[in-house]
């Protein structure tokens, strides 16, 4: 009996100590769409940043990748926050988003909510992850649909 006790507690001891020497992986603080709004009203002029806008889904199996191994990525993070003010939205919600005064909703007996449709559909279609890349102006700049690998993302926030 003591000697599985003593298994037992070796076997924590290796756990936990393997979780004090792992490397941290922070993740990104993502502003919405109300949190967009209000900057943009503090500072029309975003402070000289572009606008990137990341809709996902819970159920997107490249959008977790992406959130797991490139959004955690120390370059990534620092370009986004010295360059960007990023926005992500689950296209699925179903809450009530005010932007530039307006409020939109998820209309009745559709799988996306408004604002996802409206910014992020490609022909009349939606494919997960979408990121987009605006001016203050929200004129569009760059599009992406699909998975990117961190030099990809990298890519294609510089241009």
């Amino acid at each position: 009996m003591l000697k599985i006790w003593k298994t037992y507690i070796l076997i924590g001891l290796l756990f936990y100590t393997g979780d004090l020497f792992a490397q941290k992986r922070s993740r990104l603080e993502w502003n919405t769409f109300q949190q967009l709004d209000s900057i943009m009203q503090t500072d029309p002029t975003l402070d000289g940043k572009k606008i990137l806008l990341y809709f996902h889904t819970d159920w997107c199996v490249y959008c977790r990748k992406m959130e797991q191994a490139v959004f955690t990525n120390e370059n990534i993070k620092k370009t986004l926050r010295s360059d960007y003010i990023f926005v992500k939205m689950d296209a699925e919600t179903d809450e009530e988003i005010y932007f530039d005064g307006i409020k939109y909703n998820k209309e009745e007996g559709e799988k996306y909510h408004f604002l996802a449709n409206a910014l992020a559909s490609r022909e009349g279609q939606l494919v997960f992850p979408t990121f987009l890349i605006l001016n203050k102006d929200f004129q569009l700049l760059k599009s992406h649909y699909q998975y990117m690998s961190i030099k990809q993302f990298q890519k294609f926030l510089q241009f």
